[in-house]
């Protein structure tokens, strides 16, 4: 689930994009015509006028526009371009990567939650029926048709029935923050 996928890697790949779009503007917005004002006032002999001889107050102003032509020339944008998207196909490559390892790795421990689930169910019919195979055997024992050997081998047993149980669940809750873990959830 990409959706659900918060990585520091991922982060990191979205950030360079972000950086690249940044640099793909920049790079457009220098080769656009740019247009400016001017203006300048004063006070002065002989002002605009060359024949006058008072002094006057004089002002100019206009607009001028830069248009850069050296990317024609050149051949800067095209490789800049060129270069751009480069980067960003890297970029996009690398996400895809980890994406892809990030969902093998999910698909591997997801395997492993359903392969302990499968144990779980079966250690927990395995303990019900050493259970019940000690209960019959203290029912037998009380008349006297059974030994104390065979009771301590049923509870030896009822008990690693017990321990595998237990272990399996803990393997399980690990199994499952490992996933919280692939995921980013932690």
């Amino acid at each position: 689930d990409a959706q659900s996928l918060s990585s520091p890697e991922l982060e990191v790949l979205a950030a360079q994009q972000l950086l690249l779009t940044a640099q793909e503007e920049a790079q457009e917005a220098s080769d656009r015509p740019r247009v400016g004002a001017f203006a300048t006032a004063g006070y002065g002999r002989p002002g605009l006028n060359m024949l006058s001889r008072d002094f006057e107050f004089y002002f100019i102003g206009g607009l001028h526009i830069t248009i850069p032509l050296t990317y024609l020339y050149a051949g800067t944008h095209r490789q800049a371009q060129s270069q751009l998207r480069a980067e960003r196909s890297l970029v996009a490559k690398q996400q895809d990567a980890l994406l892809m390892q990030v969902n093998v790795e999910l698909a591997k421990q997801q395997a492993e939650v359903k392969r302990l689930d499968a144990k779980l169910a079966l250690d927990a019919q395995l303990v019900e029926v050493r259970e019940g195979a000690r209960k019959q055997v203290e029912a037998q024992l009380v008349h006297g048709t059974a030994t104390m050997t065979e009771l301590i081998s049923d509870l030896s047993q009822e008990d690693q029935a017990r321990t595998q149980l237990a272990i399996h669940r803990h393997q399980r809750s690990l199994a499952c923050h490992q996933i919280a873990m692939t995921l980013g959830k932690l």
